[in-house]
């Protein structure tokens, strides 16, 4: 609102009494002061509710994360399990297959030896 101009139109009224000119502004004060003031207590209930909405959206969103997060750790969880549970098994096959390797390396190294000492004809 242009209050410069309300107020020049004001000012210009037929009448030269000064009187009258004031009350003519002070009419005109108050009711803007009164719009106004609707205005305020509208605009406080719309942002009032809107930040009452966006509240509500983000604690929504933040109990879907904490769900999500909640489902996610509870995965991992399980496939770390699993994944143990399958090392565990491979060690168990390595350690295995180890001593018989070393099995088999000991039979051939001491087979040659007793092949070199018949062979020497040492017994």
């Amino acid at each position: 609102m242009n209050e410069a101009y309300a107020t020049d139109r004001l000012d210009k009224q037929q009448s030269a009494h000064n009187a009258v000119r004031m009350e003519a502004r002070l009419t005109k004060l108050e009711t803007d002061r009164e719009h106004d003031r609707q205005w305020f207590k509208t605009l406080e209930q719309r942002l009032g509710d809107g930040l009452d909405n966006v509240r509500t959206e983000l604690r929504d969103e933040s109990q879907l994360l904490r769900a999500d997060l909640t489902q996610f750790r509870g995965d991992l969880r399980g496939d770390c399990h699993a994944l143990r549970t399958e090392l565990g098994d491979i060690r168990k096959h390595m350690h295995t297959h180890f001593l018989w390797f070393m099995g088999i390396q000991a039979t051939t190294t001491f087979a040659l030896l007793g092949l070199g000492a018949k062979a020497l004809h040492m017994y």
